[in-house]
């Protein structure tokens, strides 16, 4: 994700380095949550029979948040000015193999679901007031809270679509807000 500032890592950064093998959670604020269909395991589909349940019809979704890696990198370091729309940071989200593994076999199993699903619903969220930019630390110094990421977006019709609005600091400040985008996977992607 591109962003109009340069992120402070360490407002991002999942799961922190490690060199014993463990996994040491770092900043839960970037995540994406697969919303995996139920019933969908045959363990599960008992459990919907004992309940004398109709176990070939979906019964919900539980949401699932996906292990990844999360980072920010510098992409361009010059100030801002303006009207410059240039991306100065950009946040990573890399899912670890073994999600990649299960959401291919999750999307393998739809078929037994019925009505069957057109592919697994996954939320990206941002978590506004918790990620901010390089700049935040001389705002907080000031005592001027400010430099979080603004996540404010509306759909739009086309590809892709999300809309996020200009903000011109001058006649409207910058506020915190999540980001939480929406999208599909299914067999085509």
């Amino acid at each position: 994700m591109l962003c109009d500032r340069r992120i402070e890592k360490d407002t991002v950064e999942d799961p922190r380095p490690s060199t014993n093998g463990r996994v040491i959670r770092g900043q839960p604020t970037c995540f994406v949550t697969a919303e995996v269909p139920y019933p969908i395991l045959p363990s599960e589909f008992n459990d919907v029979g004992e309940l004398q349940l109709n176990v070939d019809r979906l019964i919900g979704y539980r949401p699932l948040v996906l292990h990844s890696r999360v980072s920010a990198e510098v992409q361009d370091d010059s100030p801002p000015q303006p009207g410059d729309d240039k991306p100065r940071g950009q946040i990573n989200w890399i899912p670890d193999l073994a999600v990649l593994e299960f959401l291919r076999r999750v999307l393998g199993r739809l078929k037994n679901v019925g009505p069957t699903p057109d592919g697994v619903l996954l939320r990206l969220t941002l978590k506004g007031n918790f990620i901010w930019s390089k700049e935040a630390q001389t705002l907080f110094k000031q005592g001027t809270p400010g430099g979080y990421l603004d996540g404010e977006s509306f759909r739009a019709p086309g590809n892709p679509n999300l809309l996020f609005p200009r903000h011109d600091s001058e006649t409207r400040p910058r506020k915190s807000r999540s980001l939480t985008a929406v999208f599909f996977a299914n067999d085509k992607t």
